[in-house]
């Protein structure tokens, strides 16, 4: 029922566009335009077509309507931010292909020590989210990072025979990682697909360029104070101290093969060379 009234409400927000009388000082291919982007809008918040299929939407509209021809309007698609993005999602799928995103989290969990109380290991793991949330999307690393919490969190569970509830670590993990992804993603320019969005906008619109390493330079710090402070005020309103958790199986619950694969090896300079580049482009772009 939603997907039906979004769909129509699209289609006659786009065909009023067309036909309907045109708001002073605004020209009909601006009209049409607004009109596009209240049936994209409509289109996918409610899920009426698939998102991939109503990204291609201004694709058909826009030549039609004589606002962009057809090559104007495919070069669109293929802009340098977009690319970007993409760049970040290819990384994103081969950390979660190979596994190297439960090494990361076993790492810093080894680093928070092996008696950790719940507090430090709700910081170990939103400071691994963030930090995985500044090399991804933010959306790719709560997938990532969400089920390998919540293997954690039934091991710990069961080595104290405690019933799960939203209270303490069990309500405090999942929240911490929400947050912690949303943190690390104002690190990098590829931290969140916004930040590189906005990047263009700002190139596109009044010629301000801001680099990945200018951008680091200033969200960085951010991360860095907003991990512990989030993590303290999510500790303080989920009590995580209340309850008991048994660190060594949460440790445990991560599976994790001791010998690197080939693939985990591969990937590992790959990642690196194409951070080095991303942060080396205001040297080596002259």
């Amino acid at each position: 029922m939603t997907r039906s009234i979004g769909f129509a409400l699209g289609v006659i927000a786009l065909l009023a566009a067309i036909f309907g009388p045109l708001p002073e000082g605004l020209s009909r291919e601006g009209f049409i335009v607004a009109g596009l982007v209240v049936l994209m809008a409509a289109w996918w918040i409610t899920e009426a077509l698939p998102l991939t299929a109503t990204a291609l939407v201004p694709f058909l509209v826009l030549p039609f309507a004589g606002v962009m021809d057809a090559k104007e309007t495919a070069s669109a698609y293929y802009s340098p931010i977009l690319f970007l993005i993409l760049g970040g999602a290819f990384i994103a799928l081969a950390i979660e292909r190979v596994g190297l995103h439960r090494r990361l989290s076993l790492g810093i969990l080894r680093l928070a020590g092996p008696h950790a109380g719940p507090g430090r290991l709700l910081l170990a793991f939103m400071a691994s989210a963030a930090i995985l949330s500044m090399m991804i999307s933010n959306t790719s690393t709560a997938l990532i990072m969400m089920p390998v919490a919540l293997a954690v969190l039934a091991a710990g569970d069961q080595a104290t025979r405690a019933e799960p509830n939203q209270n303490g670590l069990s309500g405090a993990l999942p929240m911490g990682i929400a947050f912690a992804c949303s943190i690390g993603g104002l690190g990098t320019l590829v931290g969140s697909p916004t930040n590189a969005i906005a990047v263009g906008l700002l190139d596109q619109t009044i010629g301000v360029q801001i680099s990945f390493a200018q951008w680091t330079l200033y969200g960085l710090p951010v991360v860095i104070l907003g991990i512990p402070l989030a993590a303290a005020i999510i500790a303080r309103v989920q009590r995580v101290g209340t309850q008991a958790f048994d660190a060594g199986a949460a440790r445990a619950a991560i599976p994790v093969e001791r010998t690197w694969s080939t693939p985990e090896k591969r990937l590992v300079p790959v990642v690196a060379l194409t951070f080095f580049l991303w942060m080396g482009q205001p040297l080596l772009g002259p």
